[in-house]
């Protein structure tokens, strides 16, 4: 079983729910220069964010999110 923290992404109103995963699982997965969605799983709502918001987010409270675990995909538009 998953076990999930929030993170609030600077901007927005809503917790996002994300697993807690080692960062090697991640680094292969996700490019600082790109943005992501993020789906929240409670509202189901998605909101776009920039991957270093993640991280640092992320990295104040001590944990990093695994794009594997969480409803997140890159933005393909974005070059």
């Amino acid at each position: 079983m998953l076990h999930y923290r929030p993170i609030l992404i600077e901007g927005e109103t809503t917790v996002h729910l994300l697993p807690i995963k080692l960062l090697h699982l991640i680094k292969g997965h996700i490019c600082s220069m790109k943005t992501y969605r993020m789906k929240n799983r409670s509202t189901q709502d998605e909101v776009e964010v920039q991957a270093e918001t993640i991280f640092a987010a992320c990295a104040k409270l001590g944990w990093i999110p695994a794009m594997t675990d969480v409803e997140m995909r890159k933005d393909e538009d974005q070059e």
